[in-house]
């Protein structure tokens, strides 16, 4: 297999997460009709989780404290805390997954609390959560991989390139001005699709990276190969001890 220019760069820094101050908020009115007037003061753990959920769209729990550097026992009460308070909404969708981690989705006001423009509310579909889980352990293992490059969401993209009709990639890597997209392959596509998919991205970007799981690798690598995509890079889908 062919290895990325990208893991040969010594690099050092941390996560582009930002720190937030407390911040209050006006709760909206009680399941009575009552208003309910009461500000709660939101801490730096609240702001840290809105803002990911926001980028994101939605994570299930315990990737989300992987995210965040931290113990998933240690963000249930923030869990807990913000759903209460109308910040965060949760379920749990896929059997395959313990109950106890939830995905979870910023609500109307909690995207109105962090302030993020071009931000929309959005409630996850079973269908495409097993895609999402795949992005977000590859995004996990970006970080800790590459600490001195930034995550750029799939949201980030689309609102760079303004919801144009290009091709986006599930995320991208980030440093000084440059551009690695990264796609996840759960399922087989079309192979002139994946084709146009490789060639729009390594044309735009120069290289792109593309996460496989068991199912598609053999046939991405053979796409690859047979139109001599070099600047395509293949890999696993990353696995973390604990994490489904």
């Amino acid at each position: 297999m062919q290895t990325s220019r990208l893991t040969t760069t010594t690099r050092h820094g941390g996560s582009s997460r930002r720190s937030r101050g407390a911040k209050r908020v006006h709760r909206g009115r009680g399941p009575s009709g009552d208003s309910a007037d009461s500000k709660v003061t939101l801490d730096r753990s609240h702001f840290e989780l809105l803002y990911l959920l926001v980028d994101e769209r939605t994570i299930r729990l315990d990737l989300a404290a992987a995210l965040l550097g931290i113990d998933p026992s240690d963000l249930h009460p923030v869990v807990a805390e913000s759903v209460s308070i109308g910040l965060l909404e949760k379920q749990a969708f896929l059997r395959d997954e313990p109950a106890k981690y939830p995905w979870l989705w910023p609500s109307r006001l909690g995207i109105r609390a962090t302030g993020v423009e071009r931000a929309y509310y959005y409630v996850p579909t079973e269908g495409g959560l097993k895609h999402l889980r795949g992005v977000h352990k590859i995004r996990l293992h970006c970080e800790q991989q590459y600490p001195g490059w930034d995550w750029v969401s799939e949201r980030g993209l689309s609102v760079r390139h303004n919801r144009t009709k290009r091709h986006l990639a599930d995320g991208a890597l980030e440093r000084d001005g440059r551009l690695i997209p990264v796609e996840y392959e759960l399922t087989q596509k079309d192979r002139i699709k994946l084709v146009r998919n490789m060639c729009e991205l390594v044309d735009r970007h120069g290289e792109a990276h593309f996460y496989c799981s068991a199912k598609t690798r053999a046939f991405v690598e053979a796409v690859k190969e047979a139109n001599n995509l070099h600047a395509v890079h293949i890999f696993d889908v990353p696995e973390f001890p604990g994490i489904a």
